[in-house]
């Protein structure tokens, strides 16, 4: 095992914080290549995993928005 896998991933606290449609609700183990992954709540029901950095820079649904986008 080398050093940068012993490294801890810092992730900002977010638990409870809302992000457009998508609310976390805990912090998930991190993904394979060690990113901090969160899971989040979409208001339309959907439950997913999301990585830090695609939660505070883009994501702001499950997918839901784009899937009512397409089909209109």
């Amino acid at each position: 095992m080398n050093a940068s896998n012993l490294k801890p991933n810092y992730a900002p606290e977010l638990t409870g914080k809302r992000f457009g449609m998508l609310v976390v609700t805990e912090r998930a183990p991190n993904d394979a290549n060690g990113n901090a992954m969160w899971l989040v709540q979409c208001d339309c029901g959907n439950a997913t995993k999301i990585r830090t950095v695609n939660l505070l820079h883009q994501t702001r649904s499950c997918g839901c928005t784009r899937k009512k986008s397409i089909a209109a």
